[in-house]
C-alpha cells in the first residue's frame, strides 16, 4: 500500500517462493528471501491500471491489480521461465498504540483511546521530559517519533509513565551534582544549553546547581524539567473522528470504523512517485 509513508512490507508469494518487499514513496522497491537472505532494488510505477514493479539487472517484472487493498493484492509475475500469479499481504499495514503515521506532511501518533498530532514533543509523545531512550522506563518498544532537526524521541503510553521515567533516568546518575546530571539529560550536543537548564532547575528547587542530585527531590525535579521542555498540547482525534485524513483511519484497525472502500483507496494519495 503506498500512501505517504515511507515505507511498507509485504509478504509476496510467486509460486512456490516467498519474498519480502518493502516499498517507498519514492519510487523504490527492495526485496529479500527471507530463507537464504538474498536480496535486490528495483522501481515502481502506477499506470494502465496497475502498479509495475520491475528489477535491477532482470528481466523480471511484476502487475499488481489496482486500487491495491493491504488485506490481500493480486496480480501477476513474469519470469524467463513463465508467468505465475502473484499474492501479496502488507505486513505493517494497521497500525497500533505507539505507532506514528505520516499525512500530508502531518505525523499523527496513535494511543489506545486517541490519536495526537502537533504540538510539542513532550505532548505529542506523552514525553513530558522529552526522554530519548525510554523503553526500560515504560516507553512503547521500537516505537520512536522522529524530526527533522532534533533527533528521534520515546513515546510513552501515559504522561504519568513519562513523567515517572524522568525521576528514573536522574536516579540513575548517581552522586552527581544537579549540574553534572543536565550535562547527562541534555548535553549540548543535541542543542541544549545545560549550564542554564541546571540553574532553572536549582532556583526551583532552591538550592545551588552545586548540589548533589541525592540530596534533592527528584519528583520535583522532574517536574520542573517538564516546564523547561514545554508541553505545548496540539490537536487530539477520537479514533473515530473523522476529521482525521482518510489514510490515517483506514489505518487504525483491521476491524476497526473506517475499513478501506475501493473509492477511499482510488481517491487517497496513492499515485505516481514524486
Amino acid at each position: 500500500m503506498l500512501y505517504t509513508m515511507p515505507d511498507l512490507k509485504w509478504t509476496v508469494r510467486v509460486n512456490h517462493w516467498v519474498w519480502t518487499y518493502t516499498f517507498s514513496h519514492n519510487g523504490t522497491v527492495s526485496w529479500k528471501d527471507p530463507y537464504n537472505g538474498m536480496h535486490g532494488n528495483g522501481s515502481w510505477r502506477i499506470g494502465n491500471g496497475k502498479l509495475t514493479t520491475t528489477w535491477h539487472a532482470s528481466k523480471t517484472r511484476e502487475e499488481w491489480d489496482y486500487p491495491i487493498n493491504p488485506k490481500g493484492m493480486a496480480g501477476q509475475c513474469f519470469m524467463e521461465d513463465g508467468t505465475f500469479s502473484l499474492w501479496a499481504e502488507a505486513q505493517n499495514y494497521y497500525v497500533g498504540p505507539g505507532d506514528v503515521i505520516t499525512s500530508g506532511g502531518k505525523k499523527y501518533v496513535v494511543y489506545p483511546e486517541e490519536v495526537r498530532s502537533g504540538g510539542t514533543v513532550a505532548w505529542v509523545c506523552r514525553n513530558p521530559g522529552a526522554i530519548r531512550e525510554g523503553e526500560k522506563y515504560g516507553a512503547y518498544k521500537g516505537k520512536k517519533f522522529q524530526t527533522a532537526k532534533a533527533g528521534a524521541f520515546a513515546i510513552f503510553p501515559t504522561a504519568a509513565m513519562g513523567l515517572r521515567g524522568v525521576v528514573t533516568v536522574l536516579a540513575t546518575y548517581g552522586n552527581v551534582t544537579i549540574n553534572q546530571a543536565m550535562h547527562k539529560y541534555a548535553p549540548k550536543k543535541d542543542g541544549n544549553d545545560p549550564d542554564k537548564y541546571a540553574k532553572t532547575l536549582a532556583d526551583g528547587l532552591g538550592v545551588a546547581d552545586s548540589v548533589s542530585l541525592k540530596s534533592v527531590d527528584l519528583n520535583r525535579m522532574a517536574e520542573l524539567i517538564t516546564g523547561v521542555e514545554t508541553t505545548q498540547p496540539g490537536e487530539t482525534y477520537s479514533l473515530y473522528d473523522e476529521r482525521l485524513p482518510a489514510e490515517v483511519r483506514m489505518r487504525l484497525s483491521k476491524s476497526g470504523p473506517y475499513p478501506p472502500t475501493a473509492e477511499e483507496l482510488q481517491n487517497s494519495s496513492i499515485g505516481s512517485p514524486n
